[in-house]
């Protein structure tokens, strides 16, 4: 997901988590691998219970999700299992943590792309976002959106701003 939620918080989504009206996600509980299946468990911290805006495309994405869902409740009759989960099985089941790793593996395979896990996801995610960043005041919203600090953002992804001196030098230049 292009918002760089954790495995464990993507899962978790409910159908009230989603407020298509004001556009935003709200991130406050997590379904994470035990031994022989998940559990539900709140979120990761204080900082990881948090609401998102979403841009247009996500919201149109999330409808047509909720679309087919309907349909997948209809041909799944008394079999269907009322989670209210945005990601579920076509019974409406859970998706446990490793079997989302399993289908992530064999879609990437099939795309030929290289060894991609679901954390790899995230931090792609979170390392566009700070590439894409033009000041502090977004990298602090990017911060907020992962639901991380704005310390343990800069410490895990200052990598991602490679070109930062040279664009602070060139910035300099400009203004002699």
């Amino acid at each position: 997901m292009l918002y760089g939620l954790r495995r464990s918080e993507l899962l978790a989504l409910k159908w009230d988590d989603f407020d298509d009206e004001a556009g935003t996600l709200r991130i406050d509980e997590s379904l994470v691998a035990v031994r022989f299946g998940a559990s539900w468990s709140n979120a990761k911290n204080e900082r990881s219970r948090r609401t998102i805006p979403l841009d247009d495309e996500t919201l149109r994405v999330l409808t047509r999700r909720r679309a087919e869902q309907a349909a997948e409740r209809l041909a799944a009759g008394s079999e269907w299992e009322d989670n209210d989960l945005i990601i579920a099985t076509r019974q409406g089941g859970l998706v446990l943590p490793r079997s989302y790793d399993r289908a992530l593996e064999r879609f990437v395979q099939r795309a030929e792309l290289p060894r991609l896990t679901s954390h790899g996801l995230r931090h792609t995610a979170a390392t566009h976002m700070v590439q894409q960043s033009k000041d502090l005041g977004e990298l602090r919203a990017i911060a907020d959106i992962l639901g991380h600090s704005p310390e343990m953002l800069m410490n895990t992804y200052a990598h991602a701003l490679p070109n930062s001196q040279l664009a602070v030098v060139e910035r300099i230049g400009r203004r002699g």
